[in-house]
């Protein structure tokens, strides 16, 4: 059986593929669609997925809404894969993945959140998720120690861990004494994994696609644009420039910019770098020069963590050390 007819069976539609920009759409001669992989999603609840995506999508933002099946199910097998319809809204429509605009739509996401909770918020795992995930690689550590004979990747991981296993213990304290010491009263938002300039984009198309969503803090979107645009040497200026544009359309508490730092000085990029080599999922060359590229944007996110720190959150406690580093210029 034919994609078409298998979607006709499944959907009642019938689309064509076409190719926009050298990329696969799909069509039914008036609106867009798009088949997704279910790995591709990273919210566990696809039916709050789908209310919410719809419920955007009727409300006229640039939002992709999954489409249920002819059995109101939002997946279908094809040629052994479970994948979910989009379809796109306003594609056409410019979209920026700037401070107004994501202040925009987490607000529509909060609204939208009020009105039928999610079951499933991260904020609350934040600090258990990120120790699990720096105590795993301690141990990782321990047993590479063991070795008598070590790649590049390991001796370059054995010499730089303590480092950033600090900055991990860090970041899991001041969020654990921020969760005690002052109360975080943003609402919950429609958020992304990983939210950076260019997920917004599709392949040149502008769409914001329920695949990269989760139901998490605010923090989250603000800190992950700005570790992407600190790995690509964004002046501080646009940097806080982002963060003003935000604040100046939604309103973010003090415990929430303290969620920010904290979020950033947590040492990700190095944990997943470290966690795909191990796992057997990089290749060792090309880990290696990311790891390389880490360590040498480790002195610029100190001296931005610390002026963040200065700017944003004078009212809560600071890390000595990264206070320290403020002696330098931006």
């Amino acid at each position: 059986m034919s994609l078409r007819d298998q979607l006709f069976a499944a959907y009642g539609l019938a689309l064509q593929e076409i190719r926009f920009y050298g990329c696969e759409w799909l069509t039914d001669g008036n609106q867009l669609y798009l088949l997704k992989d279910l790995s591709q999603f990273h919210h566990p609840d696809l039916g709050e997925l789908q209310y919410y995506s719809e419920v955007l999508f009727r409300r006229g933002e640039s939002v992709a809404y999954i489409v249920p099946t002819n059995t109101n199910e939002t997946t279908v097998e094809i040629a052994g894969n479970s994948v979910v319809l989009l379809l796109l809204n306003h594609p056409d429509r410019p979209l920026r993945a700037d401070g107004k605009t994501l202040a925009h739509f987490h607000r529509v996401g909060a609204e939208l959140l009020s009105e039928r909770p999610s079951r499933t918020y991260l904020l609350p795992g934040w600090r258990d998720f990120w120790a699990k995930r720096i105590d795993d690689l301690s141990v990782q550590w321990n047993d590479v120690e063991q070795k008598n004979v070590h790649s590049d990747y390991e001796t370059l991981f054995l010499e730089v861990f303590p480092y950033f296993s600090g900055r991990a213990e860090n970041a899991i304290q001041y969020v654990t004494d921020l969760f005690i010491d002052v109360p975080v009263t943003d609402q919950p938002v429609i958020a992304h994994h990983r939210f950076n300039e260019e997920c917004w984009r599709l392949d040149g198309f502008f769409q914001v696609t329920p695949d990269q969503w989760v139901i998490d803090h605010p923090a989250r979107d603000l800190a992950e644009w700005m570790r992407r645009a600190l790995l690509q040497n964004r002046p501080t200026s646009d940097i806080f420039a982002f963060v003003d544009q935000y604040v100046s359309q939604r309103e973010l508490s003090v415990a929430g910019l303290g969620l920010v730092f904290s979020r950033l000085l947590y040492p990700l990029l190095f944990i997943e770098n470290a966690e795909a080599f191990f796992d057997g999922r990089a290749d060792e060359q090309k880990a290696l020069a990311t790891l390389h590229e880490l360590l040498e944007q480790a002195d610029r996110e100190e001296r931005f963590l610390a002026a963040f720190g200065k700017r944003y959150i004078k009212t809560l406690p600071r890390i000595d050390w990264l206070a320290n580093t403020l002696k330098t210029s931006l």
